[in-house]
């Protein structure tokens, strides 16, 4: 984006007062490093996280740590990106006399440097050599592991010194901050880059404004909670209007929770379980219109106009939910009329609104004001399982931990088991420290995303997924759960609990997989992702399982996992500098490991099973997801050419009539000529192909005993 320029006429200082009303200009680079030995890093064509606007220009009288002793003298309204440089604009406070003095200054050219506040920021400590160059992670150390096998082999009993090895060029380091979100930008006198300067904007461009009222107000706007559906990345991203409301808070209000400082966190926890249990899919909706809303107030916004089937639907289950957390009482009275619509922008002309067409909703946020955000992904696999009817035994995801170390093992009838780690082995990628898998505080609630249905009613399951590497080291909870969603496929659904020997997991291969993909999970090793998932927070929880080749909690064949993350599971320390010499030769200090192990272990142990916070199955809302579905199948069932009527007796033509069976039993590949037949049948749009294949799955168990899957069908055949 490019930098608007400013009008011919704002270079002149103004009649009335002869200051400026506003300012712009660069206020930090992007990609580059600062003279302090900091680099912010922003990836090519992403948008900068920024704190809900405005925001506060700071001014700071005297040099001091933290831009402390610093006061408000205006705002920031605006915030964008140009070539390698962070820009920012806003307006003076000229009703303040420290407000009009730094304007004064601003304006005469002796006050223009400035330095960005950021918040919310992630740091990498990269080592450099003497000439300014990076040391890679793998390259510094086998240099170490060279410098000290050569050190080792010194002799220690000659009667002349030798000339020593020569440790690794590790003289500074560089940090490298890689996630960040600006909070506001500070006037000083020594900046951290000098290209960091603002300059005056005179005229009518901006309109001065009281900044400390403002920002008070704006921070009551921002203190409410609500629970909101949450477009996919790429959808916000088309929807964003630059300047305004950004991409990663763009959303649709289901339900008003009124002041966030009403809930207590016990009952906010009750409130994220209770409605982790509504279980509905991803959403595909319309951009059908634009609008402005509260044109004639101090707020007026505009908006896009949004439609989704199931999105009121959806809503109900939600307000529903507040009763299973006993929380309802907390719920302000809402709208009697529910516009489901994403606000683009406040200020903004709905006119400039143009994009119209298809969106999809993946995830849900609870948004107790800016300070505590929870995201509950929509699961699209274990949903369709539950609308196409399928129904598993229940014991199959409560079998009992075996009685040694157990590798992931399929049964021929299609049963998962086995263990994910040793609970006392050590992640492969330390070299110098055992770092042993978390345990979960949560009853492994962040893993077990999905719901089907078993013979003794809905259970909580995650999936277990085929064809993907692990998300980046540095991805949340949130993204590294849409990473596995979006580039691999479930090949199976199944409960983890923290067994003797280690986590533990139990279930089923999902229906449909075929022989192929079975043998390819079975010459895998499985590999955990643990994230963390609460703000300020070290504790890690498993929020995926996937098939690796090399795991890094390896377990032998009676054995198998891997880990990414301490954000996820990484041990990330700070690079050994070049050490101290002593007589011109380097002197090497010693590290005891063992102790540096029993030490990480037993940090790691004070974590382990605690009681779970998580809320159980919400009866009330499984009964009103449970009973859609059943309406969905009863629906199929009036289908055209098919005498009986109900979703009996369409389960009786195809399972039990010569003319049903026919179709597809006799075939070569019976379940596929099923899956074929049953979408022929059933109408357009009632029903899912995946709810169709969930359909197709249950009638095929009933007819062969077992699920459906290349390897089955040769077995029927032969």
């Amino acid at each position: 984006m490019t930098a608007p320029t400013s009008p011919e006429e704002s270079t002149a200082p103004s009649p009335d007062s002869g200051l400026p009303a506003g300012w712009r200009g660069p206020i930090m680079p992007v990609n580059t490093r600062s003279g302090d030995g900091r680099e912010m890093v922003l990836a090519e064509g992403a948008e900068p996280a920024i704190r809900p606007l405005p925001l506060a220009l700071s001014a700071q009288e005297k040099l001091a740590d933290g831009h402390d002793g610093s006061r408000v003298v205006g705002l920031i309204t605006r915030a964008w990106i140009d070539g390698d440089m962070l820009w920012a604009e806003g307006s003076f406070d000229l009703e303040d006399e420290h407000g009009r003095d730094w304007a004064a200054k601003v304006g005469r050219g002796t006050a223009s440097w400035v330095s960005a506040d950021l918040s919310d920021i992630a740091v990498e400590e990269v080592p450099l050599r003497t000439d300014g160059t990076e040391w890679g992670p793998g390259e510094l150390e086998a240099a170490w592991q060279a410098f000290d096998a050569a050190a080792a082999d010194m002799p220690t009993d000659l009667p002349q010194p030798v000339e020593q090895p020569m440790a690794p060029d590790v003289t500074n380091s560089l940090m490298r901050v890689t996630e960040w979100k600006l909070m506001g930008v500070t006037l000083v006198s020594s900046p951290a880059f000098e290209q960091a300067r603002i300059q005056p904007v005179y005229g009518e461009e901006f309109t001065p404004a009281p900044a400390q009222e403002t920002l008070t107000a704006a921070a009551a706007q921002h203190t409410g909670a609500m629970i909101a559906l949450i477009p996919s990345q790429e959808d916000a991203a088309r929807l964003a209007v630059d300047g305004y409301e950004p991409a990663d808070v763009l959303h649709t209000t289901l339900v008003f929770l009124g002041d966030a400082a009403a809930w207590t966190p016990e009952q906010r926890d009750a409130l994220e379980a209770a409605v982790s249990e509504v279980g509905v899919a991803p959403m595909t909706g319309q951009i059908w219109g634009h609008a402005a809303f509260n044109p004639a107030s101090d707020e007026p916004c505009a908006v896009y106009l949004v439609e989704a089937e199931g999105i009121t639907s959806l809503r109900s289950a939600v307000l529903g939910a507040f009763e299973e957390a006993g929380t309802y009482g907390l719920v302000p009275e809402q709208h009697e009329c529910y516009v489901p619509h994403i606000t683009a922008g406040y200020g903004l002309d709905a006119a400039q609104l143009t994009e119209t067409g298809a969106i999809r909703f993946d995830r849900l946020q609870i948004w107790f004001a800016d300070t505590d955000i929870r995201d509950i992904p929509l699961d699209a696999v274990t949903a369709s399982l539950v609308a196409g009817a399928v129904v598993y035994d229940r014991a199959d995801f409560e079998m009992p931990e075996a009685d040694e170390l157990t590798a992931l093992t399929v049964t021929d009838d299609g049963r998962v088991f086995g263990h994910l780690a040793q609970s006392d082995s050590c992640h492969i990628g330390f070299a110098d420290v055992c770092v042993i898998p978390p345990t979960s505080n949560t009853d492994y609630a962040y893993f077990h995303q999905g719901e089907v249905s078993t013979t003794d009613g809905p259970l909580a399951v995650g999936k277990l997924t085929l064809g993907t590497g692990h998300a980046g080291l540095r991805a949340g909870a949130r993204a590294a759960a849409e990473h596995y969603d979006n580039t691999g496929s479930a090949v199976a659904i199944v409960r983890c609990s923290d067994g003797l020997w280690g986590p533990w997991l139990s279930g089923r291969i999902l229906p449909g997989v075929d022989d192929e993909r079975i043998a390819e999970l079975r010459r895998s090793g499985v590999s955990g992702d643990w994230r963390a998932v609460q703000r300020n927070s070290s504790q890690l929880e498993l929020v995926a399982v996937l098939a690796v080749n090399v795991p890094g909690f390896p377990v032998p064949r009676t054995k198998a996992l891997a880990a990414s993350g301490m954000r996820s599971l990484i041990a990330a320390g700070v690079p050994r500098r070049t050490p101290p010499t002593e007589n011109g030769n380097p002197v090497v200090a010693g590290v005891n490991v063992q102790d540096l192990a029993k030490h990480v272990a037993v940090e790691l142990r004070a974590t382990e099973v605690r009681e779970s916070r998580r809320s159980q199955a919400a009866s009330r809302v499984r009964a009103v997801r449970l009973a859609a579905a059943a309406r969905r199948i009863g629906r199929a069932a009036d289908t055209p050419g098919i005498k009986d009527k109900g979703a009996r007796q369409l389960e009786r033509y195809w399972t039990e009539s010569p003319e049903g069976l026919a179709k597809w039993a006799e075939k070569y590949h019976p379940y596929t000529s099923l899956v074929e037949a049953l979408t022929k049948a059933i109408p357009p749009g009632e029903m899912t192909p995946e709810q169709i294949k969930g359909l197709a799955a249950n009638y095929y168990h009933k007819v062969f005993k077992v699920w459906p899957g290349k390897h089955n069908e040769k077995k029927d055949k032969n």
